[in-house]
Order: C-alpha cells, then sequence, then structure tokens
C-alpha cells in the first residue's frame, strides 16, 4: 500500500487525503450536536451556544499552526492528531464535552489546511479540491445509509471500532507518506469556505435524512440523490464556458431546499451541488495567500458553521427574531462571497471519470432500498390490544450517546402491537443526524405513519405490527409556541374489531391557551369516531384544563384507569412531572397499564392493554 501511494501523483495524494479528512470531519462535527445538546440540559441554552461557538470559533488556531510549522508540516501533525481525536470519541469510550471540542477543532483545522495544500498541489489543485469534497461527501451519504444513518462513532460493535481504527490508520499513513516540505506559512481568507461546506455536507444537504426529510423520499433513496447530485456537480466542471453567476443560483437553490419540499427540494439540492461546485472553484482559484489570512479562513470556516447550525436549532428554545431558514441561506451567501471572483482555471484530465464511478455507488443506496425487511407478525394471543406511547427524546439518551438500539429493544420487549412515538428525529443537529423514521421501522419489520413538525425533522411516528388503513396527518396551531406542532391517525385491526390511534405532541411551557387551540384541533380530527385512542405527551398535568378537554369529551386515561395515579411520567431519572397519557373512549376498557422503567429517554414509556366495552 505504501508504494501504491507513492507511485501515485502528488496532486492525486493531496486530493486523497482530502476525501479521508473531510469524511472523518463530516461525521465528527455531526456527532457533536448531541454533545452540545446535553450542555444545554445541564446548564441551558445560552452556555450551550456559548461552548459551541467557542468550539468552532477555535478554529482561528489555523492561523499559528501554519505560521508556526507551514502548511506541510501543520498537515501532517493535524492528521496525527485528527486520527487520535476520532479514536478518543468512539464508543464505548465515555465522551466528555472538552473531547469532543478538542476533535471538532482539530478536523476544522486539518480540513482547512488539506484543502489548502490540495489547492496549492498544481494548476488544476482548485478543480482537484472541489472534487476532493464531492466525494467525499457522495462517500458520506452512502456510508450514512449502509450504517441505517446511526454512525458508527456511536456504536461499540467490533465492526465500528473496526471502521474508526481503518480512519485512524488512514489518517496517520497520510501523515508520513506525503511530502512535508511544502512549508507555505500563509493560507488565504477564502479557504474558510469550507466551513459553511462542512455545515452543508454534514447535516443539510449532504446528509441522507434532511434530503429525505425535505423531499418526501426515503433515505436510501435521498442518498442515491445526494450521490448522484455529487456526481453532477463534477461532472458540470467538464464545462467549456463557466457557470454564470454560480453564488447567486446556491443561494437560490438553497432557499427553495427548506421553502419548497417535495419535487421542488430534490431539484434545488441538485442544482445546490452544481452551483458549490463552481463557487468554490472560483474561490480556490484565487487563494493566493496572505499575512492574515489564515486568521480570516478560521473565523469563517468556524463560526460560519457554528452561526448556520447553532442557531438553526436553538431556535425552538430560544425563538430567533428571524425565520430559522436565512441561516442556511446565509451560509450559501458566504460561499457565494468567497466565489465572487474570474473563475479561469485548469481541469484535470479525466474529470469525466469520477462522475461514472458515483452512478455506480448510488446503486448501493438503491440496493437498500429493495431489500427493505418485511413486516413483522403480531402477537395473536388474546383479545386485547397492547398500545405504547413514550416520548423518546430524538433517539439520544442520558448519556448524550445516540442510542436507536435500546429504543428498540424497548418496545420489543413492551410486546405492543401499535407504538406511537413522539419527539422522533429525521435528522436533526442534535440527534447527530439520525433518522429514526427510517431506522426503526425497518429495525422493528413495522409498518409507520409519519408525521412532520416543525422543519419536517422533527414529529410523530406511529408503528404498527398489525394491518393499518386511513392513515392521516395534520399540523396544529402554532400559537404562541416555538415550533409548529403535528398529530398523526390511523386505523389498526385486531382480534376482529377496528381501533383509531392517535398521537401528538403539544407545545411545552406555559402556553395553555395555544395547547388547548391545538387540543381543538384534535377533537376535530378525531370527530366522534368510537374505539379511538389517544396518546402522546399533552405537556400537560393532571387537573389542568387541557386534561378537562379530554375527560369533558368522555375519554378515559389508562393511568387512572388501571394503573397508579401518582406516577410521574417525566424525567425517567427522578421523575417529577406527569405530563404523558393514554386516553381512550367510553367504549373501550384498559385492563392494564405500566410505566416502564428505563433511562433511555429522558420521558418513561407508557403501556396499556385495552378491549371493546
Amino acid at each position: 500500500m505504501p508504494s501504491r501511494f507513492a507511485r501515485l501523483s502528488q496532486p492525486v495524494r493531496w486530493e486523497a487525503t482530502l476525501v479521508v479528512v473531510l469524511l472523518v470531519t463530516l461525521e465528527i462535527v455531526r456527532s457533536s450536536g448531541p454533545t452540545f445538546d446535553s450542555v444545554a440540559g445541564d446548564h441551558g441554552v445560552l452556555i450551550a451556544a456559548a461552548v459551541a461557538v467557542a468550539t468552532f470559533g477555535a478554529a482561528v488556531s489555523v492561523w499559528p499552526w501554519v505560521r508556526f510549522w507551514g502548511t506541510g508540516r501543520g498537515l501532517a501533525v493535524g492528521l496525527v492528531l485528527l486520527a487520535i481525536t476520532r479514536l478518543a470519541i468512539q464508543e464505548p469510550v465515555p465522551r466528555h464535552v472538552a473531547t469532543v471540542a478538542v476533535a471538532c477543532v482539530v478536523a476544522l483545522v486539518t480540513t482547512m489546511i488539506a484543502t489548502v495544500a490540495c489547492v496549492r498541489a498544481d494548476a488544476t489543485g482548485p478543480v482537484r479540491a472541489v472534487r476532493g469534497v464531492f466525494i467525499a461527501m457522495a462517500a458520506n451519504a452512502v456510508l450514512n445509509v449502509v450504517w441505517g444513518t446511526w454512525d458508527p462513532v456511536w456504536r461499540s460493535s467490533v465492526i465500528a471500532i473496526g471502521y474508526a481504527v481503518v480512519l485512524a490508520v488512514l489518517l496517520v499513513f497520510a501523515a508520513v507518506a506525503l511530502p512535508h516540505e511544502e512549508s507555505s506559512r500563509r493560507l488565504d481568507s477564502r479557504a474558510g469556505a469550507i466551513g459553511p461546506v462542512i455545515a452543508f455536507g454534514s447535516v443539510f444537504l449532504g446528509a441522507p435524512a434532511f434530503v429525505a426529510a425535505q423531499t418526501g423520499l426515503s433515505t436510501p433513496l435521498a442518498a442515491m440523490l445526494i450521490c448522484l447530485a455529487c456526481g453532477a456537480a463534477i461532472l458540470s466542471l467538464t464545462l467549456s464556458a463557466p457557470l454564470v453567476m454560480p453564488g447567486v443560483l446556491l443561494t437560490a437553490a438553497v432557499a427553495s431546499t427548506f421553502l419548497v419540499p417535495g419535487v421542488g427540494a430534490a431539484v434545488a439540492i441538485a442544482l445546490a451541488f452544481i452551483a458549490m461546485a463552481h463557487a468554490l472553484v472560483r474561490a480556490w482559484r484565487s487563494a493566493t495567500g496572505s499575512r492574515w489570512g489564515g486568521l480570516g479562513a478560521g473565523l469563517i470556516s468556524g463560526l460560519g458553521l457554528a452561526l448556520i447550525v447553532l442557531p438553526y436549532q436553538a431556535h425552538y428554545e430560544m425563538p430567533l427574531p428571524i425565520p430559522q431558514v436565512w441561516l442556511p441561506i446565509a451560509g450559501a451567501g458566504l460561499i457565494a462571497v468567497a466565489g465572487f471572483t474570474a473563475s479561469t482555471v485548469r481541469r484535470p484530465t479525466g474529470l469525466w471519470r469520477v462522475p461514472i464511478v458515483l452512478v455506480l455507488v448510488a446503486m448501493i443506496p438503491l440496493a437498500l432500498q429493495v431489500t427493505r425487511p418485511g413486516s413483522a407478525s403480531a402477537p395473536s394471543d388474546g383479545d386485547e390490544l397492547r398500545v405504547l406511547s413514550w416520548n423518546i427524546h430524538y433517539g439520544v439518551d442520558g448519556r448524550a450517546t445516540v442510542s436507536p438500539e435500546a429504543i428498540a429493544t424497548v418496545i420489543e420487549n413492551s410486546g405492543s402491537h401499535v407504538v406511537v412515538l413522539q419527539e422522533v428525529s429525521r435528522g436533526w443537529p442534535i440527534a447527530g443526524g439520525m433518522d429514526l423514521v427510517d431506522w426503526l421501522p425497518r429495525r422493528l419489520g413495522f409498518d409507520y405513519v409519519w408525521s412532520p413538525a416543525a422543519d419536517r425533522q422533527f414529529g410523530n411516528l406511529i408503528l404498527s405490527a398489525l394491518p393499518m388503513s386511513d392513515p392521516d396527518i395534520g399540523r396544529l396551531h402554532r400559537g404562541e409556541g416555538s415550533q409548529t406542532r403535528s398529530f398523526a391517525a390511523v386505523t389498526v385491526e385486531f382480534a376482529g374489531d377496528e381501533y383509531r390511534v392517535m398521537t401528538t405532541h403539544l407545545q411545552h411551557r406555559d402556553v395553555t391557551d395555544t395547547r388547548l387551540d391545538q387540543i381543538d384541533t384534535i377533537m376535530d380530527e378525531w370527530n366522534g369516531v368510537v374505539r379511538t385512542i389517544i396518546a402522546g405527551d399533552l405537556n400537560a398535568e393532571p387537573g389542568w384544563p387541557e386534561i378537562t378537554e379530554f375527560t369533558e369529551a368522555g375519554f378515559r386515561s389508562a393511568q387512572d384507569e388501571v394503573g397508579d395515579p401518582d406516577r410521574f411520567t417525566s424525567p425517567s431519572v427522578n421523575p417529577r412531572h406527569r405530563v404523558d397519557w393514554i386516553f381512550g373512549t367510553v367504549d373501550l376498557v384498559f385492563t392494564s397499564f405500566e410505566l416502564l422503567d428505563t433511562t433511555v429517554s429522558d420521558h418513561l414509556p407508557l403501556t396499556a392493554t385495552v378491549r371493546p366495552a
């Protein structure tokens, strides 16, 4: 392997190194979300925001880093440190905020230097660097769905640890094999455009879960779209005439991705990749270097990434004065400004070969799509329907670890026929980019109904081992809430009877009027249908007006009927609140109720058995 690598031309070696570095960086940045969210849970959103901004802002250390070591030795040091920090955050090693923060800083600094080294390799360097970026994003998308969007950094299996070791070995090998004599001590601020690119690649345009949420595609098909779009972006660089005003197209395409869901978002994502490629080539073609360029690059890269992703997520706890969609649009604007230069640049030969390879690679997620597991068989004993309702805290446990397998195990062991879940993530940054809408049905073999809320990356999920019909989803009145909520409903058949099952997650905080308006919508949707179960996180305690709305409509609480009314449901450690409920109409009889003892989420799962009266 060393001899083969050495036989490659130097520009190709720099490009290959950039691909591996960016692949590792995308995973590290994506994995930082749950850690910073845990800081918010312990110390508040402002402290968490300060820690995250300080972390990504520390990317300015690339300036003294390069001034001291130069780009050649500086990259070698960065590669070794990146290998160490990647292993340091791998499960089952305990994760600490400081370790994750250091890993993020090292990843950003090393990616910037690797980008600059590739750009300066020869006259074709800018195009090679852009090609390396899109190869890495395509590989990231495909690997992400191969892992089921549950990144290996969160897994303690031998395969996941082996994957981390392989990445670390590749990084150390590159540090040893690459030439160290390139010792320029100056960077150009335009190199910082890689920061917004990382933001888009890790949690937005390059994340299969995000693309699935915006387009309505399954996650494997979303990864296929990303892979093909990356190939199209690279192929577009072979055009004899450069793309006119790519920054404007990029900004418009990013805006359309958020504002025009469905087919429009799919087209916009492809156009965004093409425009991004041309804007980056323009930016890096002019990246000559200056005395203070490293400082500018670090600031643009780190804060550009932080200010795109962090306020976008924090908006739900600390509403912004502007719509959150403006944040990724602003990120596109940063890339556009960096690329606002002349575009004359030499292109490497054989540029068309990579898109052909990416078309072949795109067949991997397609294979995952067509090999989806069959439906699970429902427990057939007895005539009592077992229902489970659970706020799963977007799949992140008390250790700030993404743990979907633990959630699936609790559901499986409960023996439930129908499961209704709240706070289900479809690519949220604070959930590590996990797509539980795709992963849980695949893992359990259940059919499902998904009801997106907020930014379509968060919502309610109904899972059923029983035949389903008449699915319905809808959005609730936002009112004074920080995000739009939703509901889902479906009819299931069990033991010869039909049951209507509904779930929702009402607005949190002290906004009783908003929750009452949301309940009015739920009641209108119910419309008196017999044998109806309504379950979910209502963010309302016993005796509150919200609960009275249900009881006055004729619903009865499973916990009050056959459980212990004095037990709390949240948080799962030292519970203090009873905000999760399972209600049934008067023509149903609850025969059992149980709160399951688990700390996988910050809420306890509720289970109940029910039969017709």
